[in-house]
């Protein structure tokens, strides 16, 4: 039989459209029309600073067209932060200061998770005063969840927090009895990650829980015997 990984996931639904292409539109800024974007990027865990991460300063805008809201993206600014973890990000401002929009900071790292911050609405962003916006930023990790299952066992269920954010993902198994299944997540490195497993036996319900401390860059098992 085959093996079922069930994810909770939310749906959304929106009856505007969305374009998610995301394109450059950078213009370098002269004399007094700047907007500035600076800070400094580190590690969440460890708390050092990370060099030549790559950041993009975005645009988040209404492009509509009648009847339906268009939201569009484009990366106005990027930077890469320098040997102390530190950028600054520069670009015209005047072309900008009347559009109807918002602007993010993306952050990313090779072995680390990307980081998405929503900044200042347009209107609210000062020429040349700088918007300090630091950024932590998680070490990936990888973890490898083995589920080994006796007889009775029945409606088993699990939950870890994965990515970057520390958001629970939930999974569980069908027909649980007398199962050895392996299940592959990301998550944070050089900290515990705590495994909370819900199940039932006879009709009688159980939680309980595991964790295992992961180096960053590392990958280990979590087994899991329940009988």
């Amino acid at each position: 039989m085959k093996n079922l990984l069930q994810t909770s996931l939310i749906a959304i639904l929106i009856s505007f459209s969305i374009t998610s292409c995301i394109k450059e539109n950078i213009v370098s800024c002269t004399g007094s029309d700047c907007f500035i974007f600076e800070g400094q990027v580190f590690d969440s865990i460890k708390n050092l600073a990370i060099s030549n991460a790559s950041i993009e300063v975005i645009l988040v805008y209404d492009n509509g067209s009648f009847g339906s809201i268009n939201y569009k993206k484009e990366i106005v600014g990027k930077s890469k932060s320098d040997q102390d973890g530190n950028y600054r990000v520069a670009f015209s401002g005047e072309r900008l200061k009347d559009v109807d929009g918002y602007f993010e900071i993306e952050i990313s790292k090779q072995g680390y998770f990307d980081k998405t911050i929503m900044l200042e609405y347009v209107n609210n962003t000062s020429f040349d005063v700088p918007n300090i916006v630091d950024a932590d930023i998680h070490r990936k990790a990888y973890l490898d969840v083995n589920i080994k299952t006796g007889e009775y066992i029945d409606n088993v269920q699990f939950s870890l927090p994965t990515g970057g954010d520390g958001q629970s993902t939930w999974a569980g198994l069908t027909n649980s009895s007398n199962r050895d299944t392996t299940y592959n997540f990301q998550v944070a490195g050089d900290q515990f990650t705590k495994v909370q497993y819900n199940y039932k036996r006879l009709g009688l319900n159980y939680s309980k829980s595991d964790s295992i401390y992961i180096n960053g860059g590392e990958k280990r098992q979590l087994n899991i015997k329940i009988e």
